[in-house]
């Protein structure tokens, strides 16, 4: 309860009338100017903790001048006689004055102090062009708070209270003396909560929920029992239930998780905060198990204004807890208070809460390293299954990208020595003039067409070897030893091999082209100079780098990616851990084709304008096999991207550490 004079307690136990004026622009509006108002409070619309809840003023009134934009609305209330002062007079009417200068009164009337009742900004209005009537809606502090968290300054984690704190200073508001925040930490919220969504997981972790007073404080309320309180008189009094004792809190860090402690005997609370851990939970129980509260909506009532929301009130005998409060205006200052417990109220300025996916995807842990030669961007959090670790390592000399779970992991790494990939690889489409293996070990190789200037292998030493046209469901060789290869099939569909005497085979174990350069056998390809290359599962496994052509003679309509619909493809791409259905083994890291081409879709990106989708006309496997197409990713395509995504972080990151250096 505000703190009031004696006076006030002495006229609000006798016959009163309340005066309310608000002050606009440097100008007080009072009952001449006011024809009606209304001021809306409360904690929570459904018992609970883990709210900020905003108070709204509606009012209707004749203004004085120009209303600016948003303007300040600061509202006040006192207590008052129920009549006015009456002076004497004579017998024309005249007041009599003594000769002092002094008038005489037989009834002098008292007013208290104004008490402060809160303070607005205006959000919307609407004015009669007839009458010049302005009708306003108005919000207090709580409305600055729905903006974004933008603390860059400050080291993480974080204790809680010094979160209200810069929260605070941002608002321009001060703590309420009675607040105690929870003891934890936070991680930091730049960039992903609301100030007033960071004030809500506090509220959460704290036990209560946020409010601005009517001295424009930040307070956190509490939940607790009923203990001493004050009566107020009421038209009408409904008991909304039976009361319920809090025996069970659970609190939800992110869609797939929660933290609970207690059990069904009760009434069970439940809020979302990040932050949750079991022990948080533990001892938010402590505090909160046996906390009473009865529901009860008690209509035109005449209440006390300083009353503020968590106050104990009795009801007509029905002791609670004020949770919300509707001031009506006028001299009588007619009220309805509630303690609501299971309606949802639907505000006009609702609070905004993050959805369970964005909670998901803001509990995992981010940080940034940076030092003179490297930049590190650590992710850590959870998935449906698995804890997953993520890193992207860019230094100098090169690139590194890993992915590590509990049951599979991938790496990838661009360096001035090559590129080395550990997991899966699945390449769509090559489209290169150069392309140098030096270890494959297949039981079945299919192909489309390739088209090539040159292939070369670490061991294959022949004096020219001619493809022209590749296309086989299968590839069976016999034995083959010449210096010249000339590769075909024929009208079965098997591959064969013609040298410079003629001879051609198309079955056998052996196959081999000039001398000690290439020896193909059951057990896989062996290169010339002891490098191999050999299929393992679903993987091509390779003692050799890959290397693509990519000179610039042979390019053309060259245009360096400034592209905003890469922005977009690139955030909506979706990694994903898979098995393949053609071979047994360990998972795969990757993404999916068909998530890539909607992807492509909502960027408007077309297949002609990037190469990384391949989509060819499906070969089926049977007569049922309706499938139209298949699809293929090259993999190559996405670096860059991800080159250009990292170079721009650090570009802001050089350009954030310059300007907290300045």
């Amino acid at each position: 309860m505000q703190t009031a004079s004696a006076l006030w307690t002495t006229l609000l136990a006798n016959s009163h009338h309340f005066e309310f004026k608000a002050t606009i622009n440097g100008v007080d509006y009072g009952h001449d100017k006011i024809v009606s108002y209304e001021i809306k409070r409360s904690a929570f619309d459904k018992l609970g903790i883990g709210n900020a809840v905003a108070s709204t003023l509606e009012m209707s009134f004749f203004p004085s001048g120009t209303i600016p934009t948003m303007a300040q609305i600061n509202c006040y209330i006192r207590a008052k006689t129920a009549y006015d002062t009456e002076l004497v007079t004579d017998e024309y009417g005249t007041p009599i004055m003594t000769d002092d200068g002094y008038y005489l009164a037989s009834k002098i009337a008292q007013v208290s102090e104004w008490l402060p009742f809160g303070t607005y900004w205006i959000d919307t209005r609407e004015t009669d062009k007839a009458s010049g009537l302005m009708t306003i809606t108005a919000y207090d502090a709580m409305l600055k708070a729905e903006q974004d968290y933008t603390d860059n300054t400050g080291t993480y984690p974080m204790a809680m209270s010094s979160a209200v704190a810069y929260i605070c200073t941002q608002l321009g508001l001060t703590q309420d003396s009675r607040n105690s925040v929870a003891g934890y930490t936070i991680d930091s919220p730049t960039g992903i909560y609301t100030m007033r969504e960071v004030l809500q997981y506090i509220a959460a972790a704290s036990g209560g929920n946020w409010i601005i007073t009517e001295s424009g404080n930040l307070r956190l309320v509490k939940l607790a029992s009923p203990t001493a309180s004050t009566s107020v008189g009421c038209g009408s009094c409904d008991v909304l239930g039976s009361a319920v004792t809090i025996s069970r809190v659970t609190l939800y860090p992110d869609g797939n998780t929660q933290y609970t402690a207690g059990n069904d005997t009760g009434y069970a609370l439940s809020a979302d905060c990040p932050y949750a851990t079991q022990a948080m939970v533990n001892a938010l129980l402590t505090a909160l198990a046996g906390v009473t509260y009865l529901p009860v909506k008690a209509s035109d009532a005449i209440i006390n204004p300083a009353l503020e929301i968590g106050d104990p009130v009795n009801l007509y005998g029905n002791q609670t807890v004020m949770a919300s409060v509707t001031y009506h205006g006028g001299p009588a200052l007619i009220a309805d208070v509630e303690s609501p417990i299971e309606e949802e109220v639907n505000h006009e300025y609702p609070a905004k809460t993050t959805s369970k996916a964005e909670r998901k995807l803001a509990s995992a842990y981010s940080q940034i390293k940076k030092t003179t030669d490297q930049i590190s961007l650590e992710v850590a959090g959870k998935t449906d299954t698995d804890d997953v670790n993520s890193l992207i390592d860019v230094s100098l000399n090169g690139i590194t990208l890993s992915y590590t779970g509990t049951t599979n992991g991938a790496s990838l790494s661009l360096t001035k020595s090559g590129v080395n990939i550990s997991g899966a690889f699945k390449v769509g489409s090559i489209d290169a003039n150069e392309i140098a293996v030096y270890n494959l070990n297949a039981s079945n190789i299919t192909t489309g067409y390739i088209s090539a200037d040159k292939i070369s292998g670490g061991s294959i030493d022949a004096s020219s070897i001619s493809v022209n046209n590749l296309n086989a469901s299968n590839i069976t060789t016999g034995e083959l030893d010449a210096s010249k290869i000339t590769l075909g099939y024929d009208n079965t569909g098997f591959l064969y091999a013609s040298g410079d005497d003629g001879t051609s085979t198309t079955y056998g174990s052996k196959m081999y082209a000039g001398t000690n350069a290439i020896f193909v056998s059951n057990g896989g390809v062996k290169l010339y100079g002891g490098q191999w290359m050999y299929f393992s599962g679903s993987k091509i496994v390779t003692s050799m780098a890959i290397t693509q052509g990519s000179d610039r003679d042979i390019k053309k309509n060259i245009e360096y990616l400034n592209d905003k619909r890469f922005d977009h493809l690139f955030n909506n791409l979706k990694a994903a851990t898979y098995e393949m259905r053609s071979a047994p083994g360990p998972r795969h890291v990757g993404m999916i084709a068909q998530d890539v081409e909607k992807a492509m879709m909502d960027a408007g990106i077309t297949e002609k304008e990037f190469a990384g989708l391949l989509k060819t006309s499906h070969r089926p496997e049977n007569d049922q096999d309706k499938k139209e197409w298949d699809y293929y990713l090259g993999y190559d395509e996405f670096i860059p991207m991800l080159i250009d995504q990292v170079q721009r972080l650090k570009k802001r990151l050089d350009e954030l550490e310059k300007g907290m250096m300045s």
